[in-house]
């Protein structure tokens, strides 16, 4: 067992599970399915009215509840907690910054779940 706790088993399985499910889960898909949620719900399928780096609040896609709820939809889609500490325009104000977000706390999951193994 390493000093970290984790045993070099653990650490390959974990790695291997996550590598497999990020190859469908990286920094592009998150952008995309975060894109079709906006899109969808806030422009009436018109998804050519903003960029990726568009601020939300800027250009009047989405206000402060509907903030709310695409946090609601990144923790059931994702499964993870945005804490109150990381409600911050530079995680959550635009496509490109919300699927940046994801992908650091997905990372994050895999680093806490290496160390229990």
């Amino acid at each position: 067992m390493s000093q970290s706790g984790a045993t070099p088993v653990g650490r390959r399985l974990v790695r291997e599970l996550y590598e497999q499910g990020m190859q469908r889960m990286n920094t592009d898909t998150i952008n995309k399915q975060v894109q079709r949620f906006i899109t969808r719900n806030y422009l009436l399928g018109r998804d050519d009215a903003f960029s990726d780096s568009d601020s939300f609040l800027e250009h009047g896609i989405i206000d402060s509840t509907g903030i709310l709820e695409l946090i609601a939809f990144l923790q059931e889609t994702y499964g993870i907690v945005v804490e109150d500490e990381e409600l911050l325009p530079e995680n959550l104000d635009s496509v490109e910054n919300v699927a940046a977000y994801v992908s650091r706390k997905l990372n994050g999951a895999l680093e806490t779940a290496e160390l229990r193994y």
